[in-house]
């Protein structure tokens, strides 16, 4: 494993952990989702301009099955929490 890959699999663990200590310690956890999510896809979307080709119309049902995938993650990581 290269030094790089190694730093980014830190960097990657480090976030999470920050991500899910924030939503758990949050007294609005789903304010807190929420808030983590839009402040992490917003200055996405136009980097994904620079970086990355438009998806052929043959990949959008992959990417909409993707969406409502981590949706229901997000909610039930929401339920672990309030339980």
């Amino acid at each position: 494993m290269t030094t790089l890959a190694f730093l980014a699999v830190i960097l990657a663990a480090a976030l999470h952990a920050t991500w899910n200590a924030i939503v758990k310690g949050g007294t609005d956890k789903h304010l807190s989702m929420t808030a983590l999510t839009i402040g992490q896809g917003l200055p996405a979307v136009p980097l994904l301009a620079f970086w990355a080709p438009f998806p052929d119309a043959s990949s959008w049902w992959l990417i909409a099955v993707s969406a409502a995938l981590h949706i229901g993650y997000q909610l039930f990581l929401l339920n672990a929490y309030r339980l």
